[in-house]
């Protein structure tokens, strides 16, 4: 593995921090949680595992070192736990095969959501945090979304029909008509990002879509995203649009690594060259 832009990558978090130096000794990860209409499944039980420090998720997070903390921004099911910050608006969003996802109302709770949580994490002193999900659905809205933002073509046939049976008047359309509650969740977190000066971390596509979808709206998003490496061309299509370097040459799966992988690498180089 080739650390290729890690001090690039460290004097960009210095200089959102207007710091000196990158400061990574306090880290979040923030798991948007919610259940898509196109899925049958629920995500409740992992959700309340993960908040609960019970699941991969969350383990590998601490690995990591880092803090996490897991948000219900739509799940279907009930989803309960102690640990669990309810932001719910709905029990996720419609079948977007059929009707649009959500209510431009509840999607910019869902964005105000994310933009809240990085406030109260920069009240606690946090340097940086990793903007992560949990979701049913697999790609799809992930892929709709970003077909209908970019017109990126590598996706899914369904996605593509997804969007063909829509016409968009913003951008903030496209969110609520065939996005998803994490992804406006998540949107929230880079820009809060922008808010508070607080560098927020990309973890796999649908991340990078989410943080894609926060640059449309608001193109000072690049100048607080950073990202370890790429889960796949649609990570590494998106960072070369928002100049955004990685700073590995690896491509990852999404299996349980998420977030944790890129906090880890940024980690590792941090001791490999003693920065």
């Amino acid at each position: 593995m080739k650390f290729i832009n890690i001090y690039k990558t460290l004097d960009k978090i210095a200089y959102i921090q207007k710091k000196g130096k990158a400061d990574i000794s306090k880290s979040a990860v923030v798991i948007m949680c919610a259940d898509n209409g196109i899925a049958d499944s629920s995500i409740a039980e992992i959700a309340v595992k993960t908040a609960g420090g019970e699941s991969e998720y969350s383990r590998m997070a601490k690995a990591a070192d880092a803090d996490v903390f897991t948000l219900n921004a739509g799940i279907r099911d009930k989803a309960m736990s102690e640990w669990l910050i309810d932001r719910k608006t709905a029990d996720g969003t419609e079948n977007i095969m059929y009707k649009p996802a959500m209510s431009d109302e509840s999607m910019a709770f869902a964005v105000r959501s994310g933009i809240e949580m990085v406030k109260s994490l920069k009240i606690g002193d946090y340097k940086i945090i990793g903007a992560s999900s949990i979701n049913s659905g697999g790609n799809i809205p992930m892929e709709a979304v970003l077909y209908a933002l970019t017109g990126y073509n590598a996706i899914s046939d369904c996605a593509k029909e997804i969007v063909s049976k829509y016409s968009f008047k913003s951008v903030n359309r496209i969110l609520s008509t065939v996005g998803s509650f994490e992804i406006a969740a998540m949107s929230g977190l880079f820009l809060g990002g922008v808010l508070c000066d607080m560098p927020v971390m990309i973890d796999d596509d649908i991340s990078a879509v989410a943080a894609f979808m926060a640059y449309a709206i608001e193109p000072k998003v690049k100048n607080i995203a950073v990202a370890g490496c790429c889960q796949s061309e649609i990570s590494r299509q998106i960072f070369e649009t928002m100049n955004i370097e990685p700073i590995t040459d690896i491509q990852t799966e999404r299996t349980v690594e998420g977030v944790s992988v890129a906090l880890a690498v940024m980690k590792i180089a941090l001791a490999a060259f003693k920065f």
